[in-house]
C-alpha cells in the first residue's frame, strides 16, 4: 500500500482563479522521476490527471474543498489541504 505523506508550504504551488485551482508543476520531469498523477479528493468524488515525462506545464483542477495526492514515479506520495 502507497503511503501518502502530508506537506504544507510551496512543495506543489497552487493558487485560485474563481472556480479553478492552478498547480504549477515545480518538480523535474525527467523520465526516471515525475509526478505520475495529480488528484483532488473531495467529499462528491475524485479528479484525476495523468502525468507524463518531459511535460512542463500548469494544471487545473476544480476549486472545491478537498485534498490534493500526486504520486511521482518513484513510488512517493504526498498530500495537501484546499481551502
Amino acid at each position: 500500500m502507497l503511503q501518502i505523506t502530508p506537506v504544507d508550504g510551496d512543495v506543489l504551488p497552487t493558487r485560485t482563479d474563481g472556480d479553478e485551482i492552478i498547480i504549477t508543476l515545480n518538480h523535474p520531469m525527467t523520465k526516471d522521476n515525475y509526478i505520475a498523477f495529480i488528484a483532488l479528493e473531495t467529499p462528491w468524488g475524485v479528479f484525476l490527471r495523468k502525468l507524463y515525462p518531459e511535460w512542463d506545464e500548469e494544471i487545473t483542477l476544480p476549486n472545491m474543498k478537498g485534498r490534493i495526492v500526486w504520486a511521482t514515479s518513484r513510488g512517493v506520495a504526498y498530500s495537501k489541504g484546499t481551502r
